[in-house]
This record gives structure tokens, C-alpha cells and sequence, in this order.
């Protein structure tokens, strides 16, 4: 119904205001905002934002064990099963960031590839697309048995290329060689529109 439309816009709005206060550095006003939106959330969208901002809240006063703990237990899940893209978005690149300081480059790359094809707005997903080169840029790639890559071929394949860029004995033109061979044989996959 419209009103139910509008009560859920306005919802987010308010998440979005607490997101911006908190990246303000501005923590005892969201903690306040946040605490009467709690009791008004009803659905399982609401109930998933309200997860993200109370985690981007623990990260922002340096609980990431916090932070991940309400991303990712039970009830949060179950609510982010049933919230909208954006929400699933939101709350999966929080966890991704939460897996960076985690000192968990690959989780975290695995976990932005999974979410790329749900982001809806271009300049994220560019972003979204430079973090996953940063975060391979950063885990030894080549130490790593990609057979245990094989049903996760999107990921997989981001690995094979991240290797092709990491063999540094080879020369630049091999480098280039086989990243255009990389690309011929996988022209749809996402990390082929933006090449390293």
C-alpha cells in the first residue's frame, strides 16, 4: 500500500541520516536516533537496516568483533534472506570491510564479487570493483589451490587473472599476453570490463 511505501522510505531515510552521522563521527546522536527507530521497525528490510546500522555503529567505535557479531547472527540473516537488494548490499559491504580488518583479504573479496551483480548503482560498483583488485592485490594469490575454486567459478576466475598480474618474474608484454588470453576466453566476466 502507499502508506506502507512511504513509512518504508522514510525508514531508510532515517537509517541513511544514523549512516551519516556516524561516518560524522557524531556516535552519541545516532545512538540516540537509533534507539527510537529500533521500536519502529516491523518488517524484515527494516529489521536488516536496522542490523547494519547498529553494526557500522560497534565498527565505528572500533568493536569489530561487535560489528560482526550483529551482521551475522542468526536473526540478521534470516532478516536479510527476506530485505531488499539494497539492504543485502549495504549490509554485505559492511562485512566485507569487517573482513578486511579482520586480516581476511579473500573472504572479503569473495564476499564484494557475490554481492557485484545485486549493485544497482554504477559508481559502487566501480568502487566495489577496485576494492576486489585492492583486496586480491593484497592476498598471495599464487600460494593458493584454486582447485578448491572450482564451483565458484566467477571468483575463480578473478583468481586466475589476479595471479596473471601477480607473476611479476614474468616480463610486462607476457603480462599483457596473458591477460588478453584471459580475456578472450572469459569477454562476460565482470573483472574483464576492468582490467588491473
Amino acid at each position: 500500500t502507499a502508506v506502507s511505501e512511504t513509512q518504508s522510505t522514510a525508514f531508510k531515510d532515517s537509517i541513511s541520516q544514523i549512516s551519516a552521522l556516524i561516518d560524522d563521527n557524531q556516535s552519541d546522536e545516532a545512538r540516540r536516533l537509533l534507539a527510537q527507530l529500533d521500536k519502529r521497525a516491523r518488517t524484515a528490510d527494516q529489521h536488516a537496516l536496522l542490523a547494519y546500522a547498529y553494526a557500522k555503529l560497534a565498527l565505528s567505535d572500533g568493536d569489530i568483533n561487535e560489528a560482526s557479531r550483529v551482521l551475522n547472527a542468526t536473526h540478521t540473516q534470516q532478516h536479510l534472506q527476506l530485505a531488499d537488494n539494497d539492504t543485502i548490499v549495504l549490509s554485505g559491504l559492511l562485512n566485507a570491510d569487517i573482513l578486511e580488518l579482520q586480516q581476511t583479504p579473500l573472504a572479503a573479496a569473495r564476499m564484494r564479487i557475490y554481492l557485484a551483480p545485486i549493485i544497482n548503482d554504477q559508481e559502487l560498483y566501480s568502487l566495489n570493483h577496485l576494492r576486489i583488485w585492492h583486496l586480491l592485490a593484497n592476498t598471495p594469490v599464487n600460494a593458493i589451490d584454486l582447485s578448491r575454486f572450482a564451483h565458484e567459478q566467477h571468483l575463480l576466475q578473478w583468481l586466475k587473472l589476479s595471479q596473471i598480474t601477480q607473476h611479476s618474474h614474468d616480463s610486462l608484454s607476457v603480462q599483457l599476453s596473458n591477460i588478453e588470453s584471459w580475456m578472450k576466453a572469459n569477454p562476460k566476466h565482470p573483472a574483464a570490463l576492468m582490467v588491473p
